[in-house]
């Protein structure tokens, strides 16, 4: 959005400039909840980094349904599930209902412009994990998750699976961040910018966090591919003696 107003304001300058505004208007700057503004966590400086393995493990810990007696109960565990398995934007988890955006027994979630942050409308194939995740509290018509504060929740589950470390700075977002840079190790960032719901693949570079397990894999494939090649050159050289 910046880079939008940005030049506007370029462009009604040199408006000026060339006489055809007797004068500039002010372009004011976006609000700070405006559509396409990002996501502030003044609590930290970058989001806790996790393994496929810790984030599930999080979610494992985390108890079905809330036990509040101050609201009607609510789905946990299964919203993180769905979470970490389709890492969308928590906004646009929380306006997810039936049968508009997904029904029982779907293969495909419709993300419609309306509920997603940058108005990106798209088709989203889910994983097993996911639709068994929405299948266990779909509703018959309505909204499927909703808005609630997940934060006592995510807090006991952390110091249950996480490193105390870890469990200081986890903050439910961090799913997002782990499921992205699991993705990225695929090597096809124009697929993962669409399922991030991402029009800017530069925008999914810093979802992907470097990591020494990935580092390992990228070495074990390496590995495989040279022994493979080895192998196969001193076959040659044995065939040709």
């Amino acid at each position: 959005m910046q880079k939008e107003l940005s030049a506007l304001r370029r462009l009604v300058g040199w408006c000026e400039e060339q006489g055809m505004l007797t004068r500039a208007p002010r372009v004011p700057p976006p609000a700070k909840r405006a559509t396409g503004t990002p996501f502030k966590l003044p609590r930290r400086s970058k989001p806790t980094p996790l393994s496929a393995e810790e984030a599930l493990a999080v979610i494992a810990a985390l108890p079905e349904w809330s036990s509040s007696k101050k609201v009607d109960p609510f789905p946990v565990r299964a919203r993180f599930r769905f979470a970490f398995e389709t890492a969308l934007r928590p906004k646009t988890i929380d306006r997810l209902s039936v049968p508009e955006n997904f029904v029982r027994g779907g293969s495909v979630l419709i993300i419609t412009d309306e509920i997603d942050k940058i108005r990106f409308g798209r088709e989203l194939p889910l994983t097993d994990g996911a639709r068994a995740a929405l299948d266990s509290v779909c509703p018959e018509a309505g909204i499927i998750f909703g808005k609630h504060d997940y934060r006592d929740q995510l807090e006991k589950a952390a110091a249950v699976a996480l490193t105390p470390e870890k469990a200081k700075t986890f903050a439910g977002y961090d799913l997002r961040h782990a499921r992205a840079t699991q993705w990225a190790e695929s090597g096809n960032l124009v697929g993962v910018a669409y399922l991030l719901g991402h029009k800017q693949i530069t925008t999914t570079n810093k979802y992907a966090r470097p990591n020494r397990a990935a580092a390992e894999r990228v070495l074990l494939v390496i590995k495989d591919c040279a022994r493979a090649s080895w192998t196969s050159a001193q076959s040659e050289l044995q065939a040709a003696a």
